[in-house]
């Protein structure tokens, strides 16, 4: 099974996205059901591995907290592979991926060490196609800067994705509640 945990978005965070991707016309775009944060890509595992993964998923304690969205981004330099829009920096949110790799390691699943680039992707660019530049830079131009947000996170899911040829198709199998933080005091 290829799994990943991400946080799924509200319906004000979608309406922002949309805003931003709605002027991108190029590469294959990523429908709104498959918008989310990844907090951990964890490739193909076996089935066995999803209890103790639940139970350690679910082990998480951690308060909620609201994101932001910054800049629209292209990932890839001269070859352009994703168009993104990336999640302003946030202690909480990275205090959360790093609990979900501690539990995912928890379970014996090896992740590389990779930078926590927190995103949403907009737009895939195939590799044997360059989207025509002049053209993708007056949608970044035009796009930044982009603020939108705070948007709540009240949760983080397990999902499963299933490639096919017209795209992934993600499943959640999970979700995991954050502590709500409205009554304290």
């Amino acid at each position: 099974m290829r799994l990943f945990v991400a946080i799924p978005l509200c319906h004000a965070a979608k309406a922002a996205i949309e805003d931003v991707q709605g002027g991108l016309d190029q590469g294959r775009l990523v429908p709104e059901e498959n918008w989310h944060v990844t907090l951990a890509f964890l490739d193909d595992q076996p089935r066995e591995v999803l209890e103790p993964l639940n139970d350690a998923l679910a082990s998480i304690r951690l308060p909620s907290f609201e994101i932001a969205f910054a800049d629209a981004e292209i990932k890839g330099g001269k070859k352009a592979e994703l168009a993104w829009l990336r999640v302003a920096d946030h202690l909480e949110l990275t205090a959360l991926q790093s609990a979900v790799r501690g539990a995912v390691r928890s379970c014996g699943i090896v992740m590389p060490r990779a930078r926590f680039r927190p995103h949403v992707t907009l737009s895939r660019f195939g590799r044997a196609s360059n989207p025509l530049q002049p053209r993708l830079a007056a949608w970044l131009s035009g796009t930044n800067p982009h603020r939108a947000g705070p948007f709540p996170v009240e949760a983080f899911s397990l999902y499963q994705s299933t490639l096919t040829p017209s795209g992934p198709i993600y499943d959640e199998l999970a979700r995991y509640p954050l502590a709500s933080v409205s009554g304290a005091a």
